[in-house]
């Protein structure tokens, strides 16, 4: 018995939701990694880019330990 439009929209809403507040935490944390105080100007961007890049490590492994959770590998 083939399924419905409907009955794969039931399906599949679960994974969906779980991708949508993935989406939304990742999204979170970049903002947040990005999110700064301090004036930027074309005197310090370059400073600025270097520091936020060193933070990347830091949210590559919160990015990794929410997706582990999210997708239930550990």
């Amino acid at each position: 018995m083939a399924l419905t439009p409907r009955q794969l929209d039931l399906f599949v809403q679960p994974v969906v939701d779980v991708y949508t507040t993935l989406e939304n935490e990742l999204f979170t944390l970049i903002v947040r990694r990005l999110k700064t105080k301090k004036n930027i100007s074309a005197d310090n961007v370059l400073a600025w880019q270097i520091e936020k890049l060193n933070q990347v490590h830091a949210l590559d492994q919160q990015m990794i330990n929410k997706i582990s959770k999210a997708s239930g590998v550990s």
